[in-house]
């Protein structure tokens, strides 16, 4: 089981890459987040997960929808000092994104056939954050499917984290939740 998270994909942005996540890296049923203790610079962002159904490779985008069977809200954390200092370095940064519960997940799924045009929000504290409607996808999901079957081979229980270019500052002590729409899929505590 892998998360593949693609950035770059909303607004302007037409430079799609995919980046990879280890299944310790989730964090699910809304537990806390705590700080990892090599950062002191956590940021996150919020996306859609897209959970992959059957094993899929090369496939065309018109097949997509067939490999998919839930539409989730994640939430993905990154130490950016940790990034900013492999690259300063030029090494793989992998470590700043790649740590233990660094990737949390709603415990709630919708249907793909359910999933529309929604408001997709992030709040700190109970404030909006971030915010995006899945209208503002560059690309959409049955071709971003498409994409990274090429690059690799997607299993069933795989994860495919769309997510927003731009990223909140974390700190401890601040509650986490995102919403489809009205309806909330997380909601969880920074210690």
């Amino acid at each position: 089981m892998k998360i593949i998270t693609i950035e770059n994909n909303i607004g302007h942005c037409d430079s799609t890459y995919f980046t990879f996540r280890p299944d310790t890296a989730m964090l699910r049923n809304n537990d806390n987040f705590y700080l990892p203790h090599f950062s002191n610079d956590i940021v996150c962002g919020c996306g859609i997960i897209v959970r992959i159904s059957r094993i899929v490779k090369h496939i065309e985008s018109r097949f997509a929808p067939r490999c998919y069977d839930a539409i989730g809200v994640g939430v993905a954390f990154v130490a950016r000092d940790v990034k900013a200092q492999l690259i300063g370095e030029g090494k793989p940064c992998e470590a700043a994104y790649s740590f233990d519960h660094s990737f949390a997940i709603s415990p709630d799924w919708i249907e793909p056939e359910n999933f529309g045009k929604q408001k997709i929000s992030l709040a700190i504290d109970s404030i909006t954050k971030q915010g995006f409607t899945t209208a503002d996808f560059v690309k959409d999901i049955d071709t971003i499917v498409a994409e990274a079957s090429k690059l690799t081979t997607l299993k069933t229980g795989d994860y495919l984290f769309i997510a927003l270019p731009q990223t909140i500052e974390c700190r401890q002590g601040e509650k986490v939740e995102a919403f489809a729409d009205e309806v909330q899929m997380l909601n969880f505590w920074i210690k």
